[in-house]
């Protein structure tokens, strides 16, 4: 409606319109005010604010777990909907400091503004990837606060002027990870976390340096160390004693993990009146270095290793001397009781190993375990890998070292997946008189020529009254998985023409029946399939059509298989697909 021009400047007019205004706000206050009394009395608003505030944070840690706040910044913080739904709520989550507590890094004012809401609530700061530096006075301030951080993950631009700000005590500090990634560098400095932190059970740190080993927070309930020094031009080792000493103060510990982390200089020699630390309750050792520095880490026995205990081993920096693989395969055997039970599976296999992969890094696991499912490559307990080892060590050398050094007569299971030629003829012979008790041998995109040309090789200038003996006397099984025989005949032909005569002179030498799976392989079809069931008719034989069905669109048949002996109709892998993804 149009305002009349006579009303129009009238001082009458313009005070009774403010008047109109102050009391519309009167009737909008006393509207707000019968909504929240009618609010109050809901079912909802009758949970008392201590339970409503855990309600919330539980609310918050499912959307926290949904959507991690590294990736999720935004999705991460919409729990902030519950103080949208009415007054009362909005109180109860303005008022719970730990809801506030989970920091996020979205933009510089909302991480202050949460900083300032948590109160007084423990901390935990989780930025990965950090290269923004409008971030850090709220990481500077938020690092201060050295006695409220319960968890800290940072990486990227870890700068330690960023890190000297945590000089104070951190008592319940219990997980801090740091992670300089790239060309960016960093030290602990020597004032971090003096103050002490009495609760810390994990310590991750990745790229680094440690200039002073006494920096580092260091404490009885720690479960988990993880350092990893090898990216770093000049990382500064412990010495051999404060290695030791800081060690024996860590009686909790169950993960040890060490990167180009160990000492370089001489051990301290155990006396009658002092022993290595047990470790009682440690479940993994990994540790990744040169030859040298894991010598004397083994031959100091700087730690009692468990026997129930998973031990990794990484060996770099192109080492070249084979037979001291087996001096050191020795010392470790006499010190971890773990290598002396038999040994029931083997497998040696390809590395992949981020960040230094090389063409001929290989790896050896070993199964103490019967129960274990080798094909679906369960947990192994001794793992040694082989990197960067280009044109100075073969898989061969180091088999053969297993092999003097170590019990193999009770394997029963071998997996080969460690690329193009893990074993030469010669070294299957060894395996041979070595491996007698192998049961089940199974090949995963590796070179399988040598072993089928050495499986059916006949022995020649031998006495014709001596029975002629099995390869594998033992062996029941056989396994091609995800094979491109292409790679390793000219045609598929010539792969079932290697294949045949090995199995005939297993089959001929050996009292068992060698049951045969090729699944999910190339250069592999109908016609080849055909000749093997006819040339083998007794052989018990599962083919899955992987290349035919790869070139059929009627896929009806595809994965069930096809077992030529109906007798062995059951085979171990149930799900071809599935494996196929996890291998």
């Amino acid at each position: 409606m149009p305002v009349p021009a006579q009303s129009v400047g009238n001082p009458h007019v313009s005070a009774s319109r403010q008047r109109l205004v102050v009391r519309m706000r009167e009737v909008e206050e006393d509207l707000q005010n019968l909504k929240r009394s009618y609010n109050a009395l809901s079912a909802t608003n009758s949970i008392p604010p201590e339970i409503l505030s855990n309600i919330f944070i539980i609310h918050n840690a499912s959307i926290i777990q949904t959507y991690p706040a590294t990736t999720f910044q935004r999705e991460a913080f919409s729990w902030i909907y519950v103080a949208h739904v009415c007054h009362h709520w909005r109180e109860v989550a303005l008022n719970c400091g730990a809801l506030w507590s989970n920091l996020l890094f979205l933009k510089p004012s909302l991480t202050e503004t949460m900083l300032t809401r948590s109160k007084n609530s423990p901390l935990t700061v989780k930025l990965l990837g950090h290269n923004n530096p409008i971030f850090e006075p709220s990481l500077s301030k938020i690092l201060s606060q050295t006695h409220r951080l319960r968890s800290v993950n940072l990486s990227g631009n870890v700068k330690d002027t960023l890190l000297s700000n945590a000089s104070g005590s951190a008592p319940l500090l219990e997980e801090l990870t740091l992670a300089a990634f790239g060309n960016l560098s960093s030290k602990i400095p020597m004032a971090f976390l003096q103050g002490g932190a009495p609760s810390l059970k994990a310590i991750n740190l990745k790229g680094i340096e440690i200039p002073f080993w006494g920096s580092l927070p260091l404490g009885p309930n720690l479960t988990h160390l993880r350092l990893d020094l090898k990216g770093l031009q000049h990382a500064h080792r412990p010495s051999a004693s404060a290695f030791m000493k800081s060690l024996e103060e860590l009686p909790l510990l169950q993960l040890l993990s060490l990167s180009g982390s160990l000492p370089i200089d001489t051990y301290p020699k155990w006396t009658s009146t002092s022993s290595p630390p047990i470790f009682r309750n440690l479940r993994d050792l990994f540790i990744d270095d040169t030859f040298s520095a894991l010598s004397q880490f083994v031959q100091a026995e700087a730690i009692k290793i468990p026997k129930t205990a998973t031990v990794a081993i990484t060996l770099d920096y192109s080492f070249q001397n084979p037979e001291a693989i087996g001096r050191f395969l020795l010392e470790l055997r006499e010190r971890w009781e773990g290598l002396e039970a038999p040994i029931p599976g083997l497998a040696i296999f390809k590395t992949f190993e981020p960040g230094h992969l090389h063409d001929d890094d290989f790896g050896f696991n070993i199964y103490l375990d019967p129960s274990s499912d080798i094909f679906r490559r369960d947990r192994p307990d001794f793992i040694f890998n082989f990197s960067n080892t280009t044109d100075t060590l073969t898989c061969g050398e180091v088999f053969k070292a297993f092999v003097e050094e170590l019990d193999l007569s009770h394997v029963q299971t071998l997996r080969i997946s460690e690329g193009m030629s893990p074993l030469t003829a010669n070294e299957w012979r060894m395996a041979c008189t070595d491996l007698k008790a192998l049961k089940t041998i199974i090949f995963e995109t590796s070179d399988v020529s040598d072993f089928l040309g050495q499986l059916g090789k006949v022995p020649t200038n031998i006495d014709s009254t001596i029975p002629v003996t099995a390869p594998f006397p033992s062996l029941s099984k056989l396994v091609f998985h995800c094979l491109n025989f292409l790679q390793y005949f000219p045609t598929g032909s010539h792969f079932t023409s290697a294949l045949i005569p090995a199995l005939k002179r297993q089959q001929e030498a050996s009292p068992l029946s060698v049951k045969l799976e090729i699944l999910a392989c190339n250069g592999f079809n109908h016609t080849q399939h055909k000749k093997v069931c006819e040339s083998l008719p007794n052989l018990a034989f599962l083919w899955d059509n992987y290349e035919d069905n790869c070139d059929d669109d009627d896929d009806d048949d595809e994965g069930e298989g096809e077992w030529e002996d109906e007798d062995d109709g059951d085979s171990d892998i149930e799900d071809d697909s599935e494996e196929e993804d996890e291998a």
